[in-house]
């Protein structure tokens, strides 16, 4: 809440359908993730229409999930991205959360009353795929305090309080 802006996580965007499937330890597939990733862009798209600043805690592990928030269902079409005007993309900034695989377990474990389980870890960092360097954002490693942690984003993406 250091920053005061809008929060979402990325969950209350899941329909009941894709939770009760991690629920049962099936991990999503693309076509399954699309409409979850278009409500994500729809949220985002209002706040900026609304010039509000937001954050949004989501797993978008591989680089077309992330040109989804950016672009919306346009990323889909290659040669549309090429031709976009700036303000027809949004303006995200993605924090690459990292750790080791024994943080990350552990982090799970503790999210009690949590839809996914442990058991599809590995199925997403098998799916990850690290931010490109013409994507704007920064990895942080989980290992350090939260406030550590929310410090390095604030200065990395040269945020002001």
């Amino acid at each position: 809440m250091k920053l005061r802006w809008n929060f979402a996580d990325a969950d209350v965007f899941h329909s009941k359908k894709n939770k009760i499937k991690m629920s049962s330890g099936q991990p999503l597939t693309d076509e399954d993730r699309l409409p979850w990733l278009c409500a994500i862009h729809e949220h985002l798209s209002r706040l900026s229409v609304a010039r509000e600043s937001g954050i949004v805690a989501c797993s978008a592990l591989k680089r077309k999930y992330r040109d989804i928030l950016c672009y919306g269902l346009k990323s889909m079409e290659r040669n549309d991205l090429e031709e976009n005007t700036p303000n027809t993309k949004l303006d995200l900034h993605f924090v690459h959360l990292t750790g080791s695989k024994s943080i990350l377990e552990s982090r799970l474990q503790n999210r009690l009353g949590h839809f996914m389980p442990v058991t599809l870890l590995e199925s997403q960092l098998e799916t990850l795929e690290e931010l490109a360097s013409d994507e704007l954002g920064i990895s942080v490693n989980v290992e350090k305090s939260v406030e550590s942690q929310v410090n390095e984003i604030i200065a990395e993406l040269g945020l002001m309080l």
